[in-house]
């Protein structure tokens, strides 16, 4: 009998996940793309490991490929951006346009020199484009969700300077609920919420689906971002803090099983 009770314990363990392992496999059908940025070929192609949304290296005065900007990461590899004229191009896709529904993005960014431009965007900046993430002028970190159709934005943003003191990785992540408030937008970096302010324009509705702008990573419209950029992935939900310490730390299990 006692034998019985033990298998019916074991099962139980199994089953609910005790020990926290099944808590974070929910995310894993969250994820629209993952880019590792380990790319290391004479190709222009920077590889979705989802196998949905590949990416294209652009270099406008040099060598596209990606053996030619391949850098130590800071998981494995990572992918080298002057600053000039190289980004990521990733086509467009109803699956990173957060039309009323819940988008988190993230990534590790080393700058060279400065932080001024966006990790990652959709279109140029406000009043155009869909969303940017990313740093600005070395201070700020900053989540802006646009409405094109009504001119208007949501936003939160907060001070990078206490994290910039070195130029280390850092390690960002910016979340957005779906709503109509910048309250429903959150950043964080190193795994710390940083968002102190919220600065929208406008009424906003929803983001406008009709726009048809590519994904860029390092690049903004006319700004482009001079650093080192690993592992960026993007979410159709609101990571929660929990999710948000399990990327920045994901431990034995490399990358974070999401």
């Amino acid at each position: 009998m006692k034998r019985k009770y033990l298998w019916i314990l074991l099962l139980v363990f199994v089953a609910t996940g005790i020990g926290g392992r099944r808590r974070y496999r929910h995310t894993s059908s969250n994820l629209i793309a993952h880019y590792k940025m380990d790319d290391n070929a004479a190709s222009a192609t920077v590889v979705d490991s989802t196998g949905n949304h590949n990416g294209t290296f652009k270099d406008a005065a040099g060598d596209p490929n990606t053996d030619a900007h391949d850098a130590t990461g800071k998981i494995n590899g990572a992918l080298d951006f002057d600053g000039t004229d190289d980004y990521v191009e990733v086509a467009d896709h109803a699956d990173f346009t957060p039309i009323s529904t819940p988008f988190s993005i993230s990534g590790w960014i080393r700058a060279d020199s400065s932080l001024d431009a966006p990790l990652v965007s959709k279109g140029l900046r406000f009043p155009n484009g869909e969303w940017q993430f990313g740093p600005y002028d070395d201070d700020y970190l900053y989540f802006t969700i646009v409405d094109k159709d009504a001119g208007a934005s949501i936003s939160r943003n907060g001070n990078l300077s206490a994290f910039y003191d070195t130029l280390g990785w850092l390690h960002i992540v910016g979340t957005y609920d779906g709503g109509t408030s910048s309250s429903g937008i959150k950043i964080y970096v190193n795994s710390e919420r940083i968002d102190k302010s919220s600065t929208p324009i406008g009424t906003f509705v929803a983001v406008d689906a009709g726009t048809g702008y590519a994904v860029w990573i390092g690049r903004d419209g006319g700004g482009y971002t001079d650093a080192l950029i690993d592992d960026v992935k993007f979410f159709n939900k609101e990571l929660t803090l929990r999710e948000v310490r399990k990327l920045y730390r994901p431990g034995r299990r490399g990358r974070g099983r999401y």
